[in-house]
């Protein structure tokens, strides 16, 4: 098809030469090869199109399974935003982030209201460190992602917006007290609760204060989006209140008690936890569609297939069916009375991860609770993990992101961090962005492997590259499995 032009460019050089003559013959003969040349141009439009569609559709099909698997949802932001292509392959990549004319769009940490990991494509060896920024106090809330800035709070007691690409400040703003809660971005605001027990509504642009709302005790839990135009959080006190996004004022609340944690939202229902053992689901309207008390502290929960999914310090995992609050399956990980699930789970597929503060990463399977494997680490594993398509990737107290193969249990790499594990990792695109308990806040480039029907036969399709290739040398596939 490439000769195509140049034939076409040949052509109308012959019989521009070939005007002047007049002859009828040649005018016609012209005209003939005209016709031709742009026959054959609309047919090699019309096959580049059918290609085109044709891997679109293929992409969006796989798009869809995905989505039908992880049974969560794109969220928009913006009317619009985002074409349907565009919010296939996010799906693929997360089912929640949003893509917008200027880039990725994740309302919520970790991608989405569910509480569960950002998926994205897999990022490999080499990293380089492309920015950090130092605050000199713990990171323990993961950040939000809109048109290029991430938003996240510092136990410094400043909230900030900084540039993806460089680190740079955009803006920032004070409060009293620290924030250790997880913030969440809709179209014109950012909302974010602080440990001085407020809920903030910020410009987004700007920073500057559209709204706050006293909520009484502090604010550890993080802020959902809900029900279109509701925001919700829960403080330390022991109740949960949904807000008016407009205007901070308080729709609906309620008092199931205990330190409260999360929340993740999926459709019409928000699932908050609590630090006394307890799960609470409400309606839209604040109703309790169900409560259960179990034994030990309760993790932030998620939410995955229309079950929620929760850790506990007794060294269970919990699932519940979304709906009836019944449990479906309970798994005891540990003996141990205590030091056991701290992490959030994370789910892909039938695959939940969950770190340990017995020092371990542990995959069972959705379905059942069955361990499936775990990997032993030196020291806690008590942030959630970012999950890609095979890969995950885990900060740990050990001071290293750890990357994994999922599919198999086995390690991989891992990089030097220079601190304890503070936030969750946010996979976007080829770069990862995690906080540490020291106070950096950093950005990590990789690079995303070509898909394997575009990588020549002599090359390693896709494979991470070996220990020692990577930011700071890896420790190499030494892991445990077991079944």
């Amino acid at each position: 098809m490439s000769t195509i032009p140049a034939e076409r460019a040949e052509g109308a050089g012959t019989t521009g030469s070939r005007e002047g003559s007049g002859h009828p013959a040649s005018i016609e003969t012209r005209r003939i090869g005209l016709i031709l040349s742009t026959m054959l141009l609309c047919l090699a439009a019309i096959l580049l199109l059918q290609s085109a569609r044709s891997c679109t559709a293929r992409r969006d099909l796989e798009a869809a399974r995905r989505v039908h698997r992880t049974g969560l949802v794109a969220t928009s932001l913006s009317s619009g935003a985002a074409s349907a292509g565009h919010a296939a392959l996010l799906a693929a990549s997360g089912a929640s982030g949003v893509w917008e004319a200027d880039g990725y769009c994740w309302p919520q940490p970790r991608g989405c209201p569910s509480g569960n990991a950002a998926w994205g494509e897999d990022v490999v060896a080499p990293f380089e460190e492309e920015w950090r920024v130092h605050t000199g106090r713990e990171f323990f809330a993961g950040p939000a992602l809109a048109d290029g800035v991430l938003y996240i709070g510092c136990n410094d007691g400043f909230f900030r917006a900084i540039d993806c690409d460089n680190g740079a400040e955009v803006w920032r703003m004070q409060a009293s007290c620290g924030f250790c809660g997880e913030a969440c971005v809709d179209s014109a605001t950012v909302y974010v609760g602080g440990q001085d027990g407020y809920l903030y509504a910020l410009d987004r642009r700007t920073g500057s204060r559209v709204w706050s709302a006293g909520l009484g005790y502090h604010v550890f839990a993080g802020v959902a989006l809900f029900a279109d135009s509701l925001v919700a959080t829960g403080n330390s006190a022991g109740s949960v209140a949904a807000l008016e996004r407009s205007t901070g004022e308080v729709v609906w609340s309620d008092s199931p008690g205990g330190v409260i944690l999360g929340p993740a939202v999926c459709d019409s229902v928000i699932v908050f936890t609590s630090e006394s053992g307890r799960v609470v689901a409400y309606d839209r309207a604040g109703q309790r569609l169900w409560s259960v008390s179990c034994q030990g502290v309760a993790s932030a929960p998620s939410i995955a297939g229309g079950r929620v999914f929760v850790g506990f310090s007794d060294g269970s995992v919990r699932c519940f069916d979304m709906v009836s609050g019944e449990q479906v399956w309970a798994r005891d990980l540990t003996s141990a009375p205590l030091r056991a699930v701290l992490s959030r789970p994370a789910i892909m597929d039938d695959h939940l991860f969950l770190g340990t503060c017995d020092s371990r990463l542990v995959c069972l399977g959705t379905n059942d609770g069955e361990l499936l494997w775990e990997l032993h680490f030196e020291n806690w594993m008590q942030v959630p993990p970012a999950v890609a398509e095979t890969l995950l990737y885990i900060p740990g107290d050990d001071q290293r992101l750890h990357v994994i193969d999922w599919r198999e249990g086995t390690k991989l790499d891992s990089l030097e961090i220079g601190g304890y594990a503070g936030s969750p990792p946010l996979l976007v695109g080829n770069r990862i962005y995690l906080g540490t308990a020291m106070g950096d806040l950093m950005a990590l480039g990789g690079s995303i492997p070509l898909p394997p029907d575009t990588v020549p036969s002599t090359a390693g399709s896709g494979e991470l590259a070996q220990p020692g290739d990577s930011l700071a040398g890896g420790e190499g596939a030494d892991g445990t499995r077991q079944q």
